[in-house]
């Protein structure tokens, strides 16, 4: 099995990089790709598990893009870490966004303060192996008996339109596009049902993200169902674009995201890891299924 969308706690997953690898091994997933929320961190642990666990692991980044509505990830897929000046430009670019989002996160923190809940940014830090995010303050807020649970805090406090809600700083398109390319990678669009676009308006929007220069879409997705994912398979073609899927893993709480599977809870096919592949690693991909 393959995977194309994974998290670690490098970022909002609830198993650190080492610890994924192992659980998708024993899984039978023997093809993953880390692509952890705007950051890196986790990638070098993770390839030096793969290497011990005969796994071929791709390099990989989940970037946020501004949008005017819903949510616009973008994946890059298959980072090469050869690309030394790519990937360094891509690091200090994340790196930068991070501070900013540090800054946010301290925002919100007063926010909630000001409301007269009691809040200690330390606290939430602490909750966070790497990046801080809101999901780490709603659980901040959980735990102190805030709200009754994390979905709460989002709907009462930190969602979109709430007492305590900044807007988030997120990445120009073209611009991450550009890094992702000079780092070696694929551009993605992430679950694309998640821009909450018509599918006419879907498909306008994916042609002007061509003239842009992306590589492909995330047909099979956990949160897709079978009609959805064929329809995003023939925008994909329409535009000569690559096809990957990805479970979008976070850790086990996510019933409905199992390593290896995706769309109405099937395996991913293994031939989608294909196009993405340097010729180094088709020839160990072949290795690997022949064992």
């Amino acid at each position: 099995m393959i995977d194309l969308h994974s998290h670690s706690t490098a970022s909002d997953g609830a198993d650190h990089p080492k610890d994924l690898l192992q659980l998708a091994y024993r899984r039978g997933v023997r093809a993953l790709a880390l692509t952890d929320h705007d950051t890196l961190t986790g990638l070098n642990e993770a390839a030096a598990e793969a290497k011990k666990l005969q796994m071929l692991f791709l390099y990989g980044v989940e970037i946020e893009i501004n949008a005017p509505r819903g949510v616009f990830h973008l994946l890059g897929l298959n980072l090469d870490p050869s690309k030394g000046s790519g990937m360094y430009q891509l690091q200090q670019a994340l790196e930068d966004q991070q501070n900013k989002r540090e800054y946010r996160n301290q925002e919100i923190t007063q926010t909630l303060n000001r409301l007269g809940l009691v809040c200690d940014y330390e606290e939430i830090r602490a909750l966070a192996h790497d990046v801080v995010g809101r999901v780490h303050i709603a659980r901040y807020l959980f735990q102190k008996g805030y709200v009754k649970s994390q979905q709460m805090a989002f709907d009462k406090y930190l969602a979109t339109g709430r007492p305590a809600y900044i807007r988030k700083e997120s990445f120009d398109l073209e611009h991450a596009i550009r890094l992702i390319h000079e780092a070696g990678g694929k551009a993605i669009i992430a679950h694309p049902l998640s821009l909450y676009q018509s599918w006419r308006v879907l498909e306008e929007s994916f042609r002007s993200f061509d003239d842009l220069g992306i590589d492909g879409l995330e047909a099979y997705h956990s949160n897709c169902k079978v009609g959805e994912s064929r329809r995003l398979v023939e925008l994909a073609h329409k535009f000569d674009w690559i096809v990957t899927g990805g479970s979008d893993y976070h850790g086990a709480k996510y019933l409905s995201r199992k390593l290896g599977h995706a769309t109405a809870g099937e395996k991913i096919n293994p031939e989608l890891l294909h196009p993405l592949l340097r010729e180094d690693q088709r020839m160990f991909w072949e290795q690997i299924q022949q064992k």
